[in-house]
């Protein structure tokens, strides 16, 4: 970026009178330096950082005069007067572990500077000391705060006729509360026994229920042992028809002295 000095323009008369009026910044990753030209000589030179390097690098204008600020990936925020280089603000602020931070972070007139914190949300900051005082009067809000008022009161004939739903209460309708309630109107009296009671007899039922299931598997069990002693029986004696089968035959056309 090319700043002009603050010198008015004076027609030279001899070519010794000519001079420097313009300079380039150049920031690298560990320093920067202020070349003047047209001579393209090295003004002025300054060592950034050591350990780390730079991430962004602008030139900004803040209460009438121009700067350099720089992002450095430790964290750092710093400025350096123009064109002297000589460092003029240094600030801890976020260490550089995200990508996108490096990709958007960007300096702005004024003392603004801003960066993409999320796909979707954009961290505004600033490092001036007039835009930090007045910035309670900077916030804005979404909504006014207010009281939430009470909702209208509705009458009987508004619940019945007005169309929408409402829950309707027989006592409201007909009974104490109407005004004299009917010598006629069935009242409820709840009984002595109430939910207790139907959860113990709820109990007592799945109890003999659960009984029941039991003593069915134990017999389905004996049942089961019954049939395998029947078919190991008859496997038995199967074997045993077989071999005395065998041993008439064997002995079938012998004598008796002939054992």
């Amino acid at each position: 970026m090319s700043v002009s000095s603050t010198k008015p323009k004076i027609s030279p008369t001899s070519s010794q009178e000519l001079t420097d009026r313009q300079f380039v910044i150049i920031c690298s990753e560990k320093q920067a330096r202020v070349m003047s030209l047209p001579s393209q000589t090295c003004a002025y030179k300054q060592k950034i950082t050591e350990t780390s390097f730079v991430v962004r690098a602008e030139i900004v204008a803040i209460r009438d005069t121009v700067c350099m600020m720089c992002y450095i990936a430790n964290g750092h925020i710093m400025a350096f007067s123009l064109p002297s280089l000589k460092p003029l603000y240094d600030e801890d602020f976020l260490p550089l572990t995200d990508y996108r931070v490096a990709r958007t972070f960007c300096f702005s007139n004024n003392g603004h500077a801003l960066y993409l914190c999320s796909p979707t949300e954009v961290q505004k900051i600033t490092y001036s000391a007039d835009i930090a005082e007045n910035l309670s009067e900077m916030l804005g809000d979404l909504f006014l705060p207010c009281d939430t008022p009470e909702a209208p009161k509705q009458g009987f004939f508004k619940n019945l006729f007005g169309g929408g739903t409402s829950n309707l209460d027989r006592e409201e309708l007909f009974g104490e509360m109407s005004g004299k309630a009917s010598k006629g109107l069935a009242k409820h009296i709840p009984g002595s026994g109430g939910v207790q009671n139907l959860q113990q007899q709820a109990g007592a039922v799945g109890g003999e229920f659960a009984r029941t299931r039991l003593l069915v598997t134990e017999r389905g069990e004996r049942l089961g042992e019954l049939d395998d002693s029947s078919a190991r029986m008859m496997n038995q004696s199967e074997n045993f028809a077989q071999a005395a089968h065998h041993i008439m035959l064997k002995y079938k056309d012998k004598k008796w002295y002939q054992f």
